[in-house]
């Protein structure tokens, strides 16, 4: 999984193997990391047997980065603001007497109970 590209020494001398120069022969370092750091809203899950090598998994929709590896739902009746930064109240929506869907709502409960007592009314007689 991990190949040694080069060595470290005492007096700050460093010895990359020529496969893992660049090929430009300046004196950069190759990178010495396993994982990069995650972006906000995603947490870090390590992955076995490995201290420092992770895997940047993104928060679910209804919670927050908590810190680098843990998640926290937020809080009823709220969602995560567009920046991912605090919970935000999510705006209560109802329907008003005068909306079409009202509308169609206290009609067809008015024609059942109309229905509703006719059939009580003439079950009765037999």
């Amino acid at each position: 999984m991990f190949q040694v590209v080069g060595h470290l020494f005492e007096e700050v001398e460093y010895f990359v193997q020529p496969q893992y120069q660049s090929s430009d022969a300046s004196t950069q370092f190759p990178l010495s990391y396993c994982s990069d750091p995650c972006r906000p809203n995603e947490r870090r899950e390590y992955q076995t047997g490995v201290v420092c090598c992770w895997i940047c998994v993104p928060c679910l929709s209804n919670e927050l980065a908590f810190n680098e590896s843990i998640c926290l739902p937020c809080p009823l009746g709220t969602k995560p603001s567009a920046d991912s930064s605090k919970c935000d109240e999510i705006p209560s929506s109802h329907l008003k007497p005068t909306d079409l869907l009202s509308i169609i709502i206290a009609s067809t409960a008015t024609t059942c109970l109309f229905f509703e007592v006719i059939f009580a009314r003439f079950s009765l007689n037999y």
